[in-house]
């Protein structure tokens, strides 16, 4: 009996702690949607009463706002998914060398983008990481709601983002904590294209 009691205690500890680890992650998606919608609103504010000084910078409000109604359900007709695509990616073409004076505005729209994609579907809350030599690659977390998934960026994604780096564990991980940012980022937009249990970064997605 006092066996099968602790047992009962054990499994009730645990499940208490996954509950207010749930909480705590519902918590900070919670904060985090609330941040992006007052960034959202400053960005709308600024775009309006910025006029564009060029066709690419008018490109860029054109792109926030398709990104916009891509995501409602008058756009998620197949036909009109690959028109937005296309369109997107034709923005993307044209105005590949954008002139300095649109450059801080269209990363001010890309930012947001892709801080909405990280907090709506996927939020790092664990900062651990660790050099896997198995795969060559460093590993972290992602957490899509309550289910986690593993990240393997490998030596040459981290090489083309930090060309000074030590190829040993810790030149490695120091340049994975100087580019955490953009790495994470990256990360969402592989994890976007399909769920898998496990995500490579390869050098083609930076």
């Amino acid at each position: 009996m006092t066996d099968r009691t602790i047992e009962l205690d054990e499994h009730r500890g645990m499940m208490a702690q996954k509950a207010t680890e749930l909480r705590r992650l519902l918590a900070e998606v919670e904060a985090d949607e609330r941040a992006l919608r007052v960034r959202q609103e400053e960005l709308e504010a600024h775009l309006v009463a910025a006029p564009a000084s060029s066709w690419c910078d008018a490109a860029e409000k054109v792109r926030y706002l398709l990104e916009l109604f891509a995501a409602t359900p008058a756009a998620q007709d197949p036909r009109r998914q690959r028109l937005i695509a296309n369109v997107l990616d034709d923005f993307t073409r044209l105005c590949s060398r954008p002139t300095e004076g649109t450059s801080s505005k269209m990363r001010a729209t890309w930012r947001l983008r892709n801080r909405k994609e990280i907090t709506v579907a996927l939020s790092f809350p664990n900062r651990s990481r660790f050099y896997d030599a198995t795969r060559s690659a460093v590993r972290f977390w992602g957490h899509d709601s309550a289910m986690e998934r593993s990240f393997f960026v490998t030596e040459d994604s981290l090489k083309r983002l930090q060309p000074n780096m030590r190829f040993d564990e810790t030149g490695l991980l120091a340049a994975f904590d100087l580019n955490r940012d953009l790495i994470q980022t990256a990360a969402t937009m592989v994890y976007a294209r399909g769920r898998k249990t496990s995500y490579d970064l390869v050098v083609a997605d930076f």
